[in-house]
């Protein structure tokens, strides 16, 4: 059975429920968003398609970077997904539908579609099922926030606006949803839930986790939340969490940015990284795009800003690599009128070296691509990947030169909605499907390289 087949979710009467069940108006809601987004999703993957073509063929006439040119420049609810033996071989039915997906830690890579939560501890050579009880018969991308793991074996699950979490006795607003985070000791064979202190529905949808071994590790509030956002400590695995102090300047800012998944990071139990979240006023106007980073050395007691990074960009949380090195993308989201680059410390972040990037953002809004930070990918130092679906631009110095290639394997040319890379070869990525389920179901595809993006291979179920 495939991940695009519709659940059967049967029609919701609103006059009715207004005067019965207050949790059927949220049904309600949620089953309309669901709709929208199918419209949605499709109509903006028909156009990245038709974007990416013709952007593609303008990028190789005269001027444009030809292939390998070096430029200077700086479940199924049956089974667990797996890779497809014939990459040339298209069909709807057979390539689950994975709506978020994202490394947990070096050796484990994690995917969610409709029906189901996948886990791959092999680079994405192969996949099983890890759905949580709590998730079972929802929507479970929908309500994925994100997963952090310590090995293999040690997982923690965000969970968003999840039905039945709460009792009807101890709701705040007449509804069972509630947002925790779902720990697994056994590699997501079983899992226990547990929430911040107060936070079950007070606490905003935007949970952000983050643990430095398999004892010690740290969470925050969501930015939805009235007053400070939070910090919380933990010494035992995320059995209980202790008040940790607040995150940069008093709480004032909120922690969210403007990258994807988690933007709150710890490296060690002193050492962590925060990203600003958007600011908007009473009007609705934004007061402050976000994206400030900041750093704390004493386990989230006090916090300063990053010095040594231009003061009016954006950044991403950094990529570290061992004591000393990391890389942070400037300007992530890809405004066409904002320039972004690589910065680069190798002290600790006491100064940054800046680095060019081999396309613009003008460039990738002509495409119809989303911003750098879904597809940019540091693997070291010096070794970065830019991978736009129709192309893949490669560096292994630095930015100094990079190498353009053609992705081969791919179902379907033009952008990716997202990509990661745990090593210099294995990498993961979303990108469109050219065809759609009998359900109406137009969502985006999971492949998977070993070879450093050069071939693909789709996961099939």
């Amino acid at each position: 059975m495939s991940l695009l087949t519709d659940r059967g979710v049967p029609p919701v009467d609103p006059l009715r429920d207004q005067d019965g069940d207050p949790e059927a108006l949220f049904k309600e809601a949620h089953q309309r968003r669901r709709r929208r987004r199918r419209w949605i999703v499709g109509a903006v993957v028909l156009a990245l398609l038709l974007a990416g073509i013709v952007f593609d063929l303008a990028g190789r006439g005269p001027g444009g970077p030809s292939a390998g040119s070096t430029h200077r420049a700086g479940g199924s609810k049956t089974g667990s997904p797996t890779r497809s033996e014939n990459p040339g071989t298209s069909s709807a039915l057979t390539y689950p539908a994975v709506q978020v997906m994202g490394l947990a830690d070096d050796s484990v890579g994690w995917a969610a579609g409709e029906n189901g939560l996948y886990l791959t501890t092999d680079q994405g050579r192969s996949w099983r099922t890890v759905t949580p009880p709590n998730l079972a018969n929802e929507f479970v991308a929908e309500h994925v926030g994100s997963l952090d793991a310590i090995g293999r074996s040690d997982l923690w699950l965000v969970l968003i606006d999840v039905p039945g979490l709460v009792p009807y006795s101890q709701s705040t607003d007449g509804s069972d949803r509630g947002e925790g985070i779902d720990r697994s000791t056994d590699g997501g064979r079983t899992w226990t839930f547990g929430a911040l202190p107060g936070c079950l529905q007070a606490c905003g949808a935007n949970l952000t986790v983050s643990f430095v071994d398999p004892e010690h590790g740290f969470a925050t509030n969501g930015p939805d939340v009235s007053g400070p956002t939070m910090l919380f400590a933990t010494d035992d695995g995320g059995a209980t969490w202790t008040p940790a102090g607040s995150l940069p300047d008093l709480g004032n800012i909120l922690v969210g940015g403007p990258g994807p998944g988690p933007q709150m990071e710890f490296t060690s139990t002193l050492d962590g990284w925060a990203l600003t979240g958007s600011i908007y006023g009473y009007d609705a106007k934004q007061v402050s795009p976000g994206g400030v980073l900041y750093r704390t050395m004493d386990g989230g007691t006090s916090w300063t800003r990053v010095s040594g990074l231009p003061a009016k960009a954006q950044y991403s949380l950094p990529t570290v690599f061992g004591a000393e090195s990391a890389v942070v993308l400037s300007n992530p989201e890809g405004a066409p009128d904002q320039s972004s680059a690589v910065f680069v410390t190798h002290n600790d972040g006491q100064t940054w070296t800046a680095h060019r990037v081999p396309i613009s953002n003008a460039r990738l809004s002509m495409k119809g691509a989303r911003g750098l930070q879904f597809r940019f990918a540091a693997v070291g130092p010096a070794s970065w990947k830019i991978d736009l679906g129709s192309a893949l631009y490669s560096t292994v110095n630095a930015g100094h030169t990079w190498v353009r290639s053609v992705p081969k394997g791919r179902l379907a040319s033009g952008p990716v909605s997202s990509v990661v890379f745990s090593s210099p070869r294995d990498g993961m990525a979303l990108l469109p499907l050219t065809e759609c389920s009998t359900a109406g179901e137009c969502l985006p595809s999971l492949t998977v390289t070993t070879d450093g993006g050069h071939r693909w291979e789709p996961v099939r179920t």
